[in-house]
Order: structure tokens, then sequence, then C-alpha cells
């Protein structure tokens, strides 16, 4: 991805992650309730975003404890 757009699709991705998980919790109900991320929320997925820019994914997951892969290579 080019540069100047990386930020806005991570952030992308994290917010709409949030968002599927949050419907999942609800039961999948997005009829009669609405799913959303909370401003506050969204401004800490941002943050994360940026923050992955500088931080390889694989340190972030080391320090997580886990040892999945890296989403990107």
């Amino acid at each position: 991805l080019p540069r100047e757009s990386q930020l806005a699709i991570r952030s992308a991705l994290l917010i709409y992650s949030g968002l599927g998980a949050r419907l999942k919790a609800q039961g999948y109900d997005a009829l009669t309730r609405r799913a959303y991320v909370p401003l506050g929320g969204k401004l800490l997925l941002v943050l994360r975003a940026f923050t992955a820019g500088f931080v390889p994914e694989t340190v972030c997951l080391q320090l997580r404890g886990r040892k999945d892969r890296p989403m990107s290579s």
C-alpha cells in the first residue's frame, strides 16, 4: 500500500474488526440493536494503527505472548 494510505487502511481494519466482535457478542443481531465502536475505542484503535507503522507486528505478538504469524509479511 502507498505510505500515505496505510494509516487509514489499518485504522479501518481495526475499527471494522471491533465492530464485528461487537456484532458477534450480541448474537449477530444487527436488526434490533445497533452495534458500534464508541469514539474512545475508535481513537485507541487509530492510535494502535499508528503505532503499528513503527513497531513490527512480530514484536507486538511477542509482547502479547503469542506465537501467531503476523497478518502481513
